[in-house]
């Protein structure tokens, strides 16, 4: 009787290990790819290699109604948020994002033009609470400006 050390220490060809397993070298070479382990002389340690195999025996195989059944879920869900973007109740996240940085680009500049604006009427000005109340009249009107811009979806060019 053989010890479990000297099991071990066993090593066979692709070949071999294939005919004690019922299977084709091919499939063999295949599962090396898939973690088979084997020696520096491309030989297979039986012990190793027997358990390495019934261990992927028991793994649960992939049942496919469930897959079938996932992918069905997912291209209706996909669908769906297609036939929502071309019912306009969807906005692509890019074009959200490019129109809040255009509208903040836009009250930036109105901001900006404040000063070259009112600078000829405050110069003149020396009643300083009519020049606080120009200024704020001024800075209401840009951001009124901002809450009445609309979002208009970019329409999908034609292909």
């Amino acid at each position: 009787m053989m010890t479990r050390e000297q099991l071990s220490d066993i090593e066979v060809a692709t070949k071999t290990f294939a005919e004690i397993l019922g299977l084709t070298s091919r499939r063999v070479q295949q599962l090396r790819a898939e973690g088979l382990p084997y020696t520096e002389r491309n030989q297979i340690r039986l012990l190793a290699g027997l358990q390495w195999y019934l261990s992927q025996q028991q793994k649960p195989p992939i049942d496919l109604m469930e897959a079938r059944q996932r992918r069905l879920s997912a291209q209706a869900q996909l669908a769906e948020l297609e036939l929502g973007q071309q019912q306009g109740h969807l906005i692509n996240r890019q074009e959200i994002i490019e129109a809040i940085q255009k509208s903040l680009l836009q009250l930036r500049n109105r901001l900006l033009s404040i000063p070259t604006k009112l600078s000829p009427v405050l110069a003149v000005e020396a009643n300083a609470a009519l020049t606080k109340n120009i200024l704020e009249d001024e800075i209401h009107k840009a951001l009124t400006e901002l809450s009445v811009m609309q979002f208009q979806p970019q329409t999908k060019k034609s292909r």
